[in-house]
Formats: structure tokens, C-alpha cells, sequence
């Protein structure tokens, strides 16, 4: 069921719940929303697919198994290691 850019990444989704203990299908389902099923501008050009922004706006990956990685990483840091532990809670501080 994924599509665009995120097709054949699902091995890249479980190896990211494994390091940063993230639910692989929460990271899929992040990354269907923010990259229309990786058909946006952002996952096709930037290989972003989680609509993550720096300092200077949306980011560039190298690749989309990166900005996998990267995205898990930050949902841990930012989130869940912040007792942040909900969909709810989540949507409201995003820093994604």
C-alpha cells in the first residue's frame, strides 16, 4: 500500500521502530499524511516525507530511508522521551 517514493520502504520503517522504538505503523502513517502517499513535491524532490522543517524550512534528505531514520529519531527525542506519548499530545506541540 505504499506508493511514490515510500514504495518498497517498509523494511526501512521496521528498522526505525527497532533503533528508536517508534511503531513502524505510526511512522507510516505520518508519512502517508505528510507526503500524500509520497507523491508530494517535498517527498519526490527533498526526499522528505514527514514534512520536517529546520531552521531554514523544509528539509533535503539524501534519501528517503534518511529522513525515515531522522523522522523516528526526532518523534523519540522530541516526544516520547518528553513523556509526550499520544496522537493527541503529538499533533499538539509538533516539531516535525
Amino acid at each position: 500500500f505504499l506508493g511514490g517514493v515510500l514504495k518498497g520502504k517498509g523494511e526501512k520503517f521496521i528498522e526505525a521502530q527497532e533503533k528508536h522504538g517508534i511503531n513502524a505503523s505510526f511512522l507510516i502513517g505520518i508519512a502517508n499524511l505528510e507526503s500524500g502517499n509520497g507523491m508530494s513535491d517535498y517527498a519526490r524532490h527533498r526526499n522528505n516525507i514527514a514534512g520536517m522543517r529546520g531552521q531554514n524550512g523544509y528539509m533535503y534528505f539524501d534519501s528517503v530511508d534518511e529522513c525515515i531514520d531522522k523522522m523516528a529519531e526526532n518523534l523519540k527525542a522530541r516526544y516520547i522521551d518528553q513523556g509526550l506519548t499520544t496522537i493527541s499530545q503529538i499533533n499538539k506541540t509538533s516539531y516535525i
